[in-house]
C-alpha cells in the first residue's frame, strides 16, 4: 500500500494541535509584545473551537477527523492581515456559536428554545459587527427548508431572540437617560459601499482568489459525491452553501469591512473545504493535496511581505 500524506494528515489527531501551534507562532511572532494581538489569537482560538464543536455536533464530515478546524486554523494563518485585532472576531465567534445551537433545530417543529438561543448569539455577534443582521433571512431560509424547523412559533422564537439584546440595551440606556442610542433601527453602522477590486492590496486579491477557488472546487466536487453522505449532513451542508451565497453577496456590497466579512466567509467554508479535503476521491488526490498545503505556505509568506 503506497502512502498516502493526505491520509495520514486527515485521520491524525495530532493534525490540529499541530496545526494550532505552528499557526500559533506564525501568529504572535508578528508583534508578540502587543496585547491587542493577544486578544486577537484568543478569540481566534475559541473561534477555532466553536467551528471544531459545529463539525462534531453537525457530524458535517462523516469520517473521524479535525479538518473542519485545521482548515480554519490554515486560513487564518494564510490570510496576515486577518491578524489585526478588530471587534468583528467576536462576532464572527458569535456566528459560529449560532451554527452549533441552530443545528439542533433539525427537524424539530418545536425548537422555539433553540432557535430563541441560535438567533441571541446572532443578536450579540451584531453588537460587535451590525451587518451580521443581514444574515437573519438566510438562516431563516435554511430553516425553513432545509431544516424543516420553521413554524410561527419558531419564527417568533427567533424574532425574540434576535431583539432581546437590543431591548436589553435599549431598557439600560432608558435608566440612564439615553434610550435612542443603540436601539435596531440605528442602522448607521451598516453602509453599503461596493467594493472595488482595484482598491484591495495583493495579499487581499490573492486571499480571496484562493478562497474562492477552494470553495468552488469543494462545491463541485460535493455535487458529484453528495448521495454518499446522510440527509441530515445534507442539510447542514446545504445550510452552509447558502449561507456563503449571503456572505458572498455581503463582501460586495460592503467593501469597507472586507476584511470582517471574509473572516465570517472562512468561517463557513472551513468546514466544507475541510469536508472535501477529507473525501475527495481520485487519481492525483495526494498530489492535489500536497498542492494545497504548498499554496496555504506560500500564503502565508507573501501575506507577510
Amino acid at each position: 500500500m503506497h502512502f498516502s500524506l493526505r491520509y495520514a494528515v486527515t485521520t491524525s489527531p495530532a493534525t490540529l494541535p499541530t496545526a494550532a501551534v505552528v499557526g500559533s507562532a506564525v501568529w504572535l511572532l508578528g508583534g508578540i509584545g502587543e496585547g491587542a494581538r493577544w486578544g486577537a489569537w484568543l478569540v481566534t482560538l475559541l473561534t477555532m473551537l466553536a467551528v471544531m464543536d459545529w463539525n462534531s455536533r453537525a457530524t458535517l464530515i462523516r469520517q473521524r477527523t479535525r479538518m473542519a478546524s485545521t482548515s480554519f486554523i490554515a486560513l487564518l494563518t494564510a490570510f496576515a492581515f486577518l491578524e489585526q485585532w478588530d471587534k468583528s472576531m467576536i462576532g464572527a465567534l458569535c456566528y459560529v456559536l449560532a451554527h452549533i445551537v441552530f443545528s439542533f433545530c433539525y427537524q424539530d417543529v418545536k425548537c422555539q428554545g433553540k432557535a430563541f438561543h441560535a438567533y441571541l448569539l446572532l443578536g450579540l455577534g451584531s453588537f460587535f459587527f451590525r451587518p451580521l443582521l443581514l444574515m437573519m433571512p438566510f438562516f431563516l431560509f435554511s430553516q425553513a427548508v432545509h431544516l424543516r424547523a420553521l413554524t410561527w412559533r419558531t419564527l417568533a422564537a427567533a424574532l425574540l431572540g434576535m431583539l432581546t439584546p437590543y431591548w436589553l440595551v435599549a431598557a439600560w440606556n432608558m435608566a440612564h437617560g439615553s434610550w435612542t442610542s443603540n436601539l435596531l433601527w440605528r442602522t448607521g453602522d451598516i453602509h453599503f459601499t461596493w467594493m472595488r477590486w482595484s482598491e484591495l492590496d495583493g495579499s487581499r486579491q490573492l486571499a480571496l482568489i484562493f478562497l474562492l477557488a477552494y470553495i468552488a472546487i469543494a462545491l463541485i466536487d460535493y455535487v458529484r459525491t453528495y448521495y454518499q453522505d446522510k440527509i441530515r449532513t445534507r442539510m447542514f451542508l446545504y445550510t452552509i452553501m447558502v449561507q456563503l451565497i449571503g456572505l458572498g453577496l455581503m463582501i460586495v456590497a460592503l467593501g469597507h469591512d472586507y476584511d470582517s466579512v471574509l473572516r465570517l466567509i472562512c468561517c463557513c467554508a472551513a468546514p466544507l473545504i475541510g469536508h472535501h479535503l477529507t473525501l475527495a476521491r481520485g487519481r492525483f488526490v495526494n498530489w492535489y493535496f500536497t498542492g494545497t498545503l504548498v499554496l496555504v505556505v506560500v500564503l502565508t509568506i507573501v501575506t507577510r511581505l
